[in-house]
């Protein structure tokens, strides 16, 4: 009897013990389960909190924005255009100097302005950051070099020693299409035709035979590349008519 009884009294205490252990659990799961619960809540409301204070700091952003006191662009248009566009220029020269865009705009400033030597410094600027932009603003200043009589004597000295050096000893519609000929990618050859349009050499059969396919592991011609050449031809009709027969039609049968 007293071996039995120790034995339910083990029992007994095994079962408590299990039963405490499954209560722990339950304990256990229903703070997880109830803490699951509760984070969408607390993120909702952290929203919202955060959604009323960005609200609240946005109206007052709005309301603090300065009235536009040219809405119709009318006092902008008042100012000189070539004093603002000295002002973009000296600004984008102090800030993006190395971008091709900001040297193309210093040359056509400077070319307004009547001022050739700044227009050879950003050409020569130029020249080191693309060759085909370099092409086109060299024909704009070779161009303009006979209206410069009037520039004293050293500067036309150094104006055309300068434009003698960057076009290699050539003339300047000898180096533009010197670099048609070494260039011969649609891009190039429409660059390389405008120049000599300037210089009034135009000569439409470089942008006819240029090359249009995509080089082997380089990129294809885009759309635009087509249609800048297009324009660039917009002066000679025949010559318009027959890049969109010959060149761009065979590549886009469904364009108009």
């Amino acid at each position: 009897n007293s071996s039995m009884r120790t034995a339910s009294e083990e029992d007994e205490k095994r079962a408590k013990a299990l039963a405490k252990r499954e209560k722990a659990k339950q304990r256990k799961a229903a703070a997880k389960l109830a803490k699951a619960d509760a984070a969408p809540a607390a993120t909702a409301a952290a929203d919202d909190k955060g959604g009323g204070a960005s609200n609240k700091k946005g109206a007052n952003a709005a309301e603090k924005k300065p009235e536009d006191d040219d809405p119709n662009g009318e006092k902008l248009a008042a100012k000189p255009p070539l004093e603002e566009a000295l002002r973009l220029s000296r600004a984008l020269d102090k800030y993006a100097a190395s971008f091709v865009a900001t040297q193309a705009l210093a040359v056509d400033v400077a070319l307004r302005r009547k001022k050739p030597l700044v227009a050879l410094r950003a050409l020569r600027r130029l020249k080191k950051l693309d060759e085909r932009a370099f092409v086109e603003k060299l024909a704009l200043l070779a161009a303009a070099r006979p209206r410069w009589t009037e520039a004293a004597k050293p500067v036309e000295n150094v104006l055309d020693a300068e434009l003698a050096d960057l076009c290699g000893g050539q003339s300047a519609a000898a180096a533009c299409r010197a670099f048609g000929m070494k260039r011969t990618r649609l891009p190039d050859r429409a660059a390389c035709y405008r120049a000599l349009a300037t210089l009034g050499a135009a000569d439409a059969s470089l942008v006819l035979t240029a090359e249009t396919a995509p080089p082997a592991f380089g990129k294809p011609l885009a759309v635009t590349d087509f249609e800048d050449a297009l324009a660039a031809l917009s002066g000679d009709a025949a010559a318009a008519e027959r890049f969109k027969a010959e060149v761009a039609r065979p590549k886009f049968p469904t364009a108009d």
